[in-house]
């Protein structure tokens, strides 16, 4: 691996902004990434002995058992136990969560989930962090992906290719695991995965390492390059970091409405809203989640329905918080008791700085709310 290799491998898996998120999500992947990194180390040091020699096969074994433990395909000595105490104590094999993420089997289906949250979702915090606003998303996706392109021509043509495959092939269980994981996450999980880095931990380390054997040497007598390159490329996330820090806004948005519900709302009052962790523990406030990540089975399944008066009747709910853009805030200004002065972005890049805004009126003006809101995506 070349200097400049490396630091590209090591860019593509830290220091960007977006896998970055990795290591603070609180979730599994350090796990993940560390494992798979001590497989393929050991891959290197032991060779073909890791399948002939008994003590080198079960070293493997382990390490394999700690990947998939930590990853999407699970692991079957872990995951029986766990389905059967599920199934025992619950009724169900899946967790609500796990099961409201999950999605009916369909290629096409997940290809125009993941094609469309791309458009809509991820390049538009592209144009934000980047201050790119002036170009259109679908010219910007289609610059991406012919950048994407030309870079992987580049990388498998003439002597790369050769090069690339020489270097990884210490290790060819590794690519037909990280085939399978892509294959598996896009079709059982495509929302989710579409928006989360973490998901994707095999295949970062997999563009990390075909990055790292595929930029070619160059050198300069008097500094390391190494170095020079990875201050470089922190250097360019700080300068971009501010736009990214602006996201954050939703958080003080959602401590704001937080601090009004806690001294204006009895405890006993219930409420509502898309993603509620934030406002329910800082309002001490019960609350309904529509992403239907927490609740019972009939909760969950109302959710994927989408009969949101059914939930609202279930759960007796007393106030709905929203994100509430522009259009949104006249038609129904006189159900709003409370708006935020803070305005963010999120989660909608694709729109203005919006405020959040606490609704109280009867549960079809509250469902008529969202509707109007989402029109049919949520």
């Amino acid at each position: 691996m070349t200097a400049a290799g490396l630091a590209a491998a090591v860019f593509i898996l830290l220091l960007n902004i977006r896998s970055f998120t990795i290591f603070f999500s609180f979730l599994e992947s350090p796990v993940v990434l560390l494992a798979l990194l001590g497989y393929l180390a050991f891959c290197l040091r032991s060779g073909p002995q890791r399948f002939e020699n008994p003590k080198y096969a079960f070293i493997a074994g382990m390490l394999v058992f700690l990947s998939a433990v930590s990853s999407a395909v699970g692991c079957l000595l872990l995951v029986i136990p766990y389905l059967l105490w599920n199934w025992i104590n619950f009724g169900h094999l899946q967790t609500v969560s796990a099961w409201q993420k999950t999605a009916s089997f369909s290629p096409l289906g997940s290809w125009n989930l993941i094609s469309s949250w791309c458009l809509h979702q991820f390049i538009p915090r592209v144009q934000h962090i980047l201050g790119l606003n002036g170009i259109s998303p679908v010219l910007l996706l289609s610059g991406l992906l012919t950048a994407g392109t030309l870079a992987l021509i580049y990388l498998l043509t003439g002597s790369r290719r050769r090069q690339i495959f020489e270097k990884l092939r210490f290790c060819p269980e590794f690519l037909l695991f990280v085939g399978l994981h892509t294959v598996f996450i896009a079709l059982v999980a495509p929302q989710d995965a579409a928006a989360s880095a973490w998901y994707w931990v095999p295949e970062l380390l997999l563009v990390a390492l075909v990055a790292g054997v595929g930029v070619p040497e160059f050198s300069c007598r008097r500094f390391s390059v190494v170095p020079v390159l990875v201050v470089l490329l922190a250097g360019l996330q700080l300068c971009i970091y501010p736009r990214l820090v602006q996201r954050k806004t939703m958080s003080w948005a959602k401590l704001e409405v937080a601090q009004f519900l806690r001294e204006n709302t009895s405890p006993l009052a219930c409420g509502v809203m898309f993603d509620s962790g934030v406002v329910s523990y800082f309002s001490q406030r019960d609350f309904t989640g529509l992403n239907g990540l927490i609740g019972d089975f009939r909760h969950a399944v109302l959710i994927k329905e989408r009969n949101y008066l059914a939930v609202f009747e279930r759960n007796r709910i007393d106030f709905m918080v929203l994100d509430t853009p522009a259009t949104l805030l006249d038609g129904f200004r006189a159900l709003a008791i409370y708006t935020t002065v803070m305005k963010t972005k999120f989660e909608n890049f694709n729109e203005p700085p919006k405020p959040f805004m606490v609704y109280k009126g009867s549960y079809e003006e509250l469902e008529d709310i969202w509707k109007v809101r989402y029109k049919g995506c949520r």
